[in-house]
């Protein structure tokens, strides 16, 4: 698949999120809000940097580099540029990590109070998180991350 309709799914993959998250809001005026306006400022920020990133270097660079942003960086700030792409990735990294396992956890969680998954998932804490759901697929979610980079699960599914 291309590179640019993979980054695209994933910058619009919070809607995703604040869909299944939605139940939870007061108001649900406010979910609608705060998704278009969501939208609207990664929408903004995404042509934003794009634009910068093409004002700060050459067109030919553009064309060869392999990390944009950061030789962007490097022709403004200096070689810091490369240090704060990396400080931003790590944010970036956690976030999303973060994010995802809560919209993770939602999904057998609901299932649980719905009676279609085992009733043990259906736990929440006095705030309303689901506390077992989360820690599982947490759990679960490291062991995945961890196998993937160890190269044992991705030689069984690398079909090469």
């Amino acid at each position: 698949m291309n590179a640019a309709a993979i980054s695209t799914l994933w910058a619009f993959i919070g809607i995703e999120a604040a869909v299944m998250l939605s139940n939870r809001a007061k108001s649900q005026n406010d979910v609608k809000k705060a998704t278009i306006l969501g939208l609207l400022i990664a929408v903004a920020i995404y042509i934003g940097i794009t634009l910068l990133t093409m004002g700060a270097i050459s067109q030919d660079e553009l064309k060869v580099s392999q990390k944009p942003l950061v030789d962007a960086l490097q022709a403004v700030v200096g070689s810091s540029g490369t240090y704060l792409m990396a400080a931003l990735a790590v944010i970036s990294l956690l976030g999303s990590t973060i994010g995802w396992i809560v919209v993770a956890s939602e999904v057998p969680y609901q299932a649980a109070k719905s009676d279609l998954f085992p009733a043990y998932f259906a736990k929440a804490n006095k705030n309303g998180t689901p506390v077992r759901s989360m820690t599982i697929t947490n759990v679960m979610t490291q062991i995945f991350l961890f196998s993937t980079i160890s190269g044992t699960i991705l030689r069984l599914i690398n079909f090469r």
